[in-house]
């Protein structure tokens, strides 16, 4: 890359996708552990960084005291080492490593430097680092992880310079082949989340591998050198394919479990829903039973309700005919008091008659034991013979009627007969005259058969014309005694 045009467009896509220095160097600090132990078994602190970029792991070295040479053949990268006061040389890496005396180096460090290398390189660059390290030296190589599906089929062809995947099975192969005592991965770069998750998705089994790895080898040493060492080798860094791959299995058989739950649960729900169904058959046939039983009920209540009112109309009517029958009992018994009252003033009339008829049977024996009536006992006669000429003249008429005199003398009572019925006083009169005669009375009764009437000291019988030739008193009087009969009749 001396091309400078290529150096510039090289050191922009390095800032632009390998991350601030910050960051870088916060990512670093992992490694620090791992090399401060050599600080107290050897005085000589020499390291030499391959391909140092912009130097952010030279700075960590050198602050933690070591005395760190880095080399790169980017001279953008270099000129900000040099900025910063960093020892830097522009020397290819395989280069610098062969002109290094044996064991004269506590670390051999190359990040992101295996993956632009062939692998003839890379082997050579390994081998020379078993050299020239000290014993118990390490050797870090960092590159781009595989094992992260998206770093190994995406991530990786972003950077053009680089060659090719490196597995860490190879870097392994190649450390442990070229004589180095003990090796270690470091997986890195991972994000904090995927720790705290325990239900992992397909995205995060593709994406969620430590992005970038480590190999950290070391030289053969003392049983004391490495077994400060002991701690951080034994320990396990980052996030491995198989681990996601595991959790995603135990989800899915988790989520299959789930299904099998859910499906038992489902025939179960199934069965249960077509029990519901029975269920809800049954409760809706007793509904439609129940509505049957409702609406014969509704339509006994209604004929009940019918029924009552008939009843209720039955009840009034008995109650108005009890109040009528009531009303009737009351006038009933009204017109019975007045009857009563009635009959007593007629009975005290009855006994006035009586007494009037004594005086009158007095008044008649004083009248014919009187001289008066001695003296006059020829007129007497007379009138007698006058008597026997007037019945002897009705009987004439009264057998005899075709005769125009006859005629004449028959209307002429009959007028004389009505005129006499139709005044009271007359009537009165006359009757008690005809008693004494009962038989000029019984032809009387014989002149007009459009009339007819009977007579008697005590009760007298009418037809309805007869009745009309009362007076206003009378038919009163003649009224009151026949409902009185006919209430004493019931």
């Amino acid at each position: 890359m001396h091309n400078k045009n290529e150096v510039r467009l090289y050191r922009a896509f390095e800032d632009k996708h390998r991350g601030s220095r910050e960051l870088i160097t916060s990512r670093l600090q992992v490694y620090i552990p791992w090399i401060l132990p050599l600080l107290d078994v050897y005085s000589e602190r020499q390291v030499m960084d391959l391909g140092c970029g912009r130097g952010e792991w030279l700075e960590l070295l050198k602050k933690n005291g070591f005395q760190a040479v880095g080399v790169d053949l980017d001279r953008g990268m270099l000129e900000a080492c040099v900025e910063r006061g960093l020892t830097v040389f522009e020397k290819d890496a395989l280069t610098a490593l062969r002109e290094l005396s044996d064991e004269s180096q506590l670390i051999v460090s190359g990040f992101h430097i295996a993956e632009h290398l062939p692998f003839d390189v890379l082997s050579d660059l390994v081998c020379e680092a078993v050299r020239v390290l000290k014993p118990g030296g390490l050797l870090i190589l960092e590159t781009p992880n595989p094992e992260n599906i998206k770093v190994a089929t995406a991530n990786f062809y972003l950077d053009p310079t680089h060659q090719r995947p490196i597995p860490q099975q190879l870097l392994v192969f190649l450390a442990e082949y070229f004589g180095f005592s003990r090796v270690k991965i470091l997986r890195l770069q991972e994000s904090k989340e995927i720790h705290e998750k325990s239900s992992v998705a397909l995205l995060d089994v593709i994406d969620g591998v430590s992005p970038d790895y480590s190999m950290i080898a070391q030289k053969k040493a003392s049983y004391e050198v490495l077994n400060r060492f002991d701690g951080y080798f034994s320990q396990e860094y980052g996030i491995t394919l198989e681990s996601l791959t595991e959790k995603f299995e135990q989800r899915l058989a988790h989520i299959e479990t789930k299904t099998q739950e859910a499906s038992s649960f489902t025939r179960e729900a199934v069965d249960w829903v077509i029990k519901a169904q029975i269920n809800a058959e049954r409760i809706e046939n007793k509904l439609i039973d129940a509505e049957l039983r409702m609406e014969r009920a509704e339509t006994s209540a209604k004929e009940a309700f019918l029924r009552a009112e008939k009843f209720e109309a039955q009840a009034s009517e008995a109650l108005l005919k009890i109040e009528r029958a009531e009303t009737r009992t009351l006038e009933a018994e009204s017109r019975a008091s007045y009857f009563e009252v009635r009959s007593k003033e007629l009975e005290n009339r009855m006994k006035q008659m009586e007494a009037d008829v004594q005086n009158a049977w007095h008044h008649y024996s004083m009248v014919v034991n009187s001289h008066s009536w001695k003296t006059t006992y020829p007129l007497r006669l007379a009138g007698k013979a006058a008597r026997w000429f007037v019945r002897g003249s009705i009987a004439w008429i009264t057998f005899a009627p075709s005769s125009r005199p006859r005629r004449i003398l028959r209307i002429t009572l009959i007028a004389l007969k009505r005129k006499i019925q139709s005044n009271y006083k007359l009537k009165a009169l006359a009757l008690r005259f005809l008693t004494r005669f009962p038989s000029l009375k019984e032809r009387l009764k014989r002149v007009g058969d459009d009339q007819r009437y009977y007579s008697g000291v005590g009760t007298v019988h009418q037809s309805n014309h007869s009745i009309e030739n009362l007076n206003s008193s009378a038919r009163k009087i003649y009224k009151d005694l026949k409902a009185s009969i006919e209430k004493n009749k019931e």
